[in-house]
């Protein structure tokens, strides 16, 4: 099995609600991301000064 290693640009799009995105990523058992992806996501989802 292949790890197959996702950037935070599919995930934005499946949490956008992209049907695509979603189709790509289950059809791995494993989708991995790195330590830089994971903390991106997780600063998108800290709320803005402005928010």
């Amino acid at each position: 099995m292949a790890l197959i290693l996702f950037d935070t640009n599919i995930f934005i799009d499946m949490l956008g609600g992209c049907k695509q995105a979603t189709i790509e990523l289950s059809s791995y058992d494993f989708p991995a991301i790195s330590a830089v992806t994971y903390m991106e996501l997780r600063a998108g989802q800290m709320l803005r000064p402005h928010e």
